[in-house]
């Protein structure tokens, strides 16, 4: 696939790319899923037999004991994986699904506010209550991106790519490091740490260099890397302008949570501690990419005169945004629930959108 990069926009910042050769219009994707194009729209790969293969495979066993799993979640068929008779290979056969981040850019390229609008505010619902009920199954999802939510034909949001979602019965007490394998094998397999909560971002420190015990000046080393990543405090939106010191202020309550650690003796307390707080996870991802994407298009809608509902409508994202900050708190104990997040921004759309507001945007 080829993809072109898009320059001077906000969507560069953010890492997404689109790929302008298989994707015409928003409203009709069926040629990706069509018999005719086939052989356009499949791929086939080969995958080794390796700890990720292993762990999706599980947390698919499990996904499928979700009541009408596949109208949430994105998984390979059966029939679509062939083993090779060399060990430990297999052939899997995939489609070319657009992503989330793609269907932005499209709209956002199209200066189509009412359905970058609509496309915003109608995938809460669904990527909220795809995940809680991951959560449910005692599945931490692990791996929000804008690229692992997909758009299908039907226009429906799906969820993909289950490689590093954490079984979280399997974060139990162990009795020594060399015995936590399973999570140390997830972490360090990780590629983007973007969307985790700095207490993950601790435990790959403490995993990777064989803490014994947590100092002050690791506080510094970890706190400045995790800032570095949110790319949210790094875009030139006006909502910055009219909230300044909002990225200090957030450092200083990284330094401020981390110090919490500094008084236990006992490293495996803290890594205890961490694994307790696995129900925080997803949120934190999640909230972090509706930030991205509002500050991606806050801007547009602010600035757009033609539209006579803009103050409703930046009203509004302003709302999300003071909801979603609380998610990323550092403390996770500051962090809403998934549940009561999905239902407060029910609340807001329902109770902020009447009558033709849409209509007129």
């Amino acid at each position: 696939m080829n993809f072109k990069k898009i320059d001077n926009n906000f969507f560069t910042k953010f890492g997404i790319y689109f790929n302008y050769d298989n994707y015409d219009n928003y409203d009709n994707c069926d040629k990706f899923h069509n018999n005719d194009n086939q052989n356009d729209n499949t791929e086939f790969i080969i995958i080794k037999k390796d700890f990720k293969l292993i762990n999706e495979f599980n947390v698919i066993k499990r996904i499928k004991f979700i009541d009408n799993y596949f109208y949430y979640y994105l998984i390979p068929n059966d029939q679509n994986i062939s083993q090779l008779n060399e060990p430990n290979l297999f052939l899997i056969k995939v489609e070319k699904n657009i992503t989330f981040g793609e269907t932005l850019l499209y709209l956002f390229n199209q200066n189509n506010l009412k359905k970058l609008f609509l496309f915003i505010v109608n995938s809460f619902k669904k990527i909220f209550q795809s995940v809680l009920l991951l959560n449910k199954s005692n599945i931490c999802y692990f791996n929000i991106s804008l690229d692992n939510v997909i758009l299908i034909c039907d226009n429906n949001l799906l969820l993909s790519n289950f490689q590093r979602s954490i079984l979280t019965s399997k974060l139990n007490k162990q009795q020594n490091l060399q015995e936590m394998n399973y999570i140390k094998n997830i972490i360090f397999n990780i590629t983007d740490y973007t969307y985790l909560p700095i207490e993950i971002h601790l435990l790959f420190y403490i995993f990777k260099n064989n803490l014994n015990k947590f100092t002050s000046s690791i506080i510094e080393v970890i706190v400045d890397k995790f800032t570095e990543n949110l790319l949210i405090f790094n875009c030139d939106c006006l909502y910055f302008s009219q909230n300044n010191n909002i990225k200090i202020k957030f450092k200083n309550k990284c330094i401020e949570y981390l110090k919490e650690y500094l008084n236990q003796d006992d490293i495996f307390n803290i890594i205890y501690n961490i694994f307790e707080r696995n129900k925080t996870w997803d949120i934190y991802g999640i909230s972090l990419i509706y930030l991205e994407t509002i500050f991606m298009v806050y801007d547009m809608f602010y600035n757009n005169s033609n539209c006579i509902h803009n103050n409703i409508i930046v009203n509004f994202f302003d709302k999300i945004i003071e909801l979603l900050f609380v998610n990323i708190e550092p403390n996770s104990n500051n962090r809403y629930t998934l549940k009561y997040t999905m239902n407060q921004i029910n609340y807001l759309i329902d109770n902020t959108f009447v009558d033709n507001t849409f209509d007129n945007v």
